[in-house]
């Protein structure tokens, strides 16, 4: 009976080794693969904080660009009112110059 209680004994303790075995195999592996996702997601990370450094920078340069739009808007209004005040002086002065045909004529 003794002799039936260790080999059942051995047994059980060759079936426990072999769980834990596995399971240690099992673990090492899941390491593995969480330490390759690790380094995925580093990656993932380093790709997503340069796009957001691109996005900063188009933002700049948006802004940049808006402003540079607002000064030739502004350069443009300059202008146009010049070109009105230029466009009533010739008027004036076309009339100017009729009166004066005028008296020559007569």
């Amino acid at each position: 009976r003794t002799k039936t209680l260790l080999e059942e004994s051995v047994a059980r303790e060759e079936s426990l080794r072999g769980k834990v075995e596995q399971l240690t195999k099992e673990a090492n592996d899941a390491n593995g693969l969480a330490a390759h996702r690790l380094e995925l997601l580093e990656s993932t990370n380093a790709e997503l904080e340069e796009t957001v450094a691109s996005l900063m920078l188009t933002q700049e340069q948006e802004q940049q660009l808006q402003k540079e739009v607002m000064q030739w808007t502004d350069k443009t209004t300059v202008a146009e009112t010049a070109l009105s005040e230029c466009e009533n002086q010739l008027a004036e002065t076309k009339a100017t110059l009729d009166e004066t045909n005028k008296i020559l004529d007569s």
